[in-house]
């Protein structure tokens, strides 16, 4: 047993020589972690101040930040004003065009408070307004002569407004007839070369009623009536024909969940179509 567990002495050395290796290899990682940890951290100062500039930029552009355009107050008649002097306002196009359909349907405004009835006005936004709102056409609108119907006036009658000739009441009548009608007067922007200067007249001189729509019966149309429609293309046209052979359509939700109408596109077709 006592020879078992003695060492000879070349062993006595390989012991002796590994474990003062250990220690040294010990000593030296102890002593480079401390240096590590004394020496301090070296920092560009030019980069520190690039860092606190950009982090004083991003705070200061977050607070002063706003995502809607910048506008400027200005005495305005809202019985005049064309739709760039609304969005000059603080209005986005789509609200300045609402503005201009509500006067167009409703007639002029006889009193600043009416101006709160547009829904897209809202009572902080008239309050804003309210001390630049001037109303010198509100006396002559008594004597203003009848609107025309835009869905119903013939070329000549459109000729009689300011600024249209024989050319734009043909392009109005032809872009009326392959709609079936308009039922909002931002559609107007879609009339072949329409001007804003026009557009303008007629806002101020014509009237818009939907009931004077011509409507497509989506269910018992022909496939070259429904593929005539400005707001329909070919693959719609396939998918009404195909869907319609299952079960009388209900709905335009089914273009929808094909990818073939955006939510705004069945916003603009649904005047125009019936289901019975």
């Amino acid at each position: 047993m006592k020879n078992y567990f003695a060492f000879t002495r070349v062993q006595q050395l390989g012991v002796v020589i590994w474990s003062t290796l250990i220690l040294i290899v010990l000593v030296v990682l102890n002593w480079t972690h401390e240096i590590r940890l004394q020496q301090p951290l070296e920092v560009n100062p030019q980069q520190l101040q690039y860092v606190q500039l950009a982090a004083e930029e991003d705070r200061s552009f977050a607070q002063t930040y706003r995502p809607d355009f910048s506008y400027s107050l200005f005495e305005f008649d809202p019985n005049t004003i064309a739709l760039s002097d609304w969005k000059k306002l603080g209005f986005s196009h789509k609200q300045a065009a609402a503005i201009l359909d509500y006067r167009a349907k409703n007639g002029p405004f006889k009193t600043k408070e009416e101006l709160k009835k547009v829904y897209v006005i809202s009572d902080e936004k008239y309050m804003e307004l309210e001390p630049y709102i001037l109303l010198e056409s509100a006396p002559e609108s008594e004597n203003k002569t009848v609107a025309i119907s835009l869905n119903t006036a013939t070329a000549e009658e459109l000729e009689t407004l300011p600024g249209i000739g024989a050319w734009t009441a043909k392009n109005i009548i032809q872009k009326r007839t392959s709609l079936g009608g308009f039922y909002s007067m931002t559609q107007l922007h879609e009339v072949y070369k329409m001007t804003e200067d026009i557009y303008q007249v007629l806002v101020d001189n014509t009237t818009l009623n939907q009931a004077e729509i011509k409507t497509l019966n989506i269910n018992t149309a022909t496939k070259d009536e429904i593929d005539r429609h400005p707001y329909i293309d070919f693959a719609m046209t396939a998918a009404i024909l195909k869907e319609r052979e299952q079960a009388p359509i209900r709905n335009l939700d089914f273009l929808i969940a094909k990818a073939l109408l955006t939510p705004e596109g069945e916003e603009k077709l649904e005047p125009y179509i019936r289901f019975e």
